[in-house]
């Protein structure tokens, strides 16, 4: 996914499997496949039970080491995941915090 966004923007950006070599136009990204193709600006109920796995997988590497921080982050910078996901998922959404 975000390797399609950043072709759609015309960004050279290479992911790197966390722990390989990096260059000047590479991030470290974990790979987590999403099971459909998404439309980037367009909520989509089926995002909500894989944003929560992301979490889910984020904060379990936090407490192994595995990372050293967790941060997220809406569409457009504006709100939160969480935020996103209850206008999505409505009063079904249970907030998480760790």
């Amino acid at each position: 996914m975000l390797q399609s966004r950043a072709r759609q923007l015309g960004l050279r950006l290479r992911l790197r499997d966390p722990g390989s070599a990096m260059t000047s136009d590479s991030i470290a990204c974990l790979h987590v496949p999403l099971s459909y193709t998404c439309r980037a600006g367009t909520l989509d109920r089926r995002s909500a039970p894989y944003v929560i796995s992301l979490l889910d997988r984020a904060i379990a590497g936090c407490k192994a080491g595995e990372f050293v921080a967790l941060t997220n982050a809406a569409p457009g910078g504006s709100g939160s995941v969480s935020t996103t996901l209850l206008a999505v998922e409505g009063p079904r959404f249970v907030m998480r915090t760790v």
